[in-house]
């Protein structure tokens, strides 16, 4: 199951175990999209064409695995050093030799910068009817919209406070008057009304 388009989560000892003890099993298992990748920083350089890439502590010794990230990235690697934990998000590419080399790599913080920009666009799509949803995408859309309007504005479930969050929830379970959750009800399904329903 891929979120926000991440196949998977593992960490660089265990891709490159993997790859030593079967390179066709493994491109199986990971190759084909992109993975959350957890290390321990061996080393920051350029290859020859001057291309930046991170060495991750693999599963033994001359067992590195590379990954290689674009010229956007340089800033962020330049303030990085040996023996830093590091997660990113990559492809595989192949393995040379002994080290696994990954591609496309990027920060898990600028990925998830990118990607939070992406929903938003798709969210403004969808609101303005321009992109077509599915009927369970729709029921989705009218739980949000009553579960936002009937929480208070400082509730931890907008900043991303997931304690508060699921305390307020609970006590909005409890609490909420039913003539209330009616009214935010029927106005939840107007505005699915309004979307480009399949």
């Amino acid at each position: 199951m891929h979120v926000f388009g991440v196949s998977m989560a593992v960490n660089a000892q265990k891709l490159s175990a993997d790859y030593e003890a079967n390179e066709v099993t493994a491109d199986q298992k990971y190759k084909g999209a992109p993975l959350l990748i957890t290390g321990t920083i061996s080393g920051i350089r350029k290859d020859f064409v001057d291309v930046p890439y991170v060495s991750l502590v693999g599963d033994g010794y001359l067992h590195d695995v590379q990954a290689s990230f674009g010229s956007k990235t340089t800033g962020t690697l330049a303030k990085l050093a040996k023996g830093q934990k590091m997660v990113i998000v990559c492809e595989v590419g192949e393995q040379i030799v002994t080290e696994v080399m990954l591609k496309k790599c990027i920060p898990v913080n600028d990925f998830t910068l990118e990607h939070r920009s992406a929903a938003n666009r798709y969210i403004d799509q969808v609101v303005s009817g321009k992109v077509q949803i599915n009927q369970k995408t729709a029921e989705l859309v009218g739980d949000l919209y009553e579960v936002a309007h009937l929480l208070p504005q400082q509730s931890g479930c907008f900043t991303e406070d997931e304690k508060t969050c699921q305390a307020d929830m609970e006590q909005f379970a409890k609490s909420t008057d039913k003539a209330q959750k009616q009214k935010i009800q029927a106005e939840a399904n107007a505005f699915i009304a309004k979307l480009n329903v399949r």
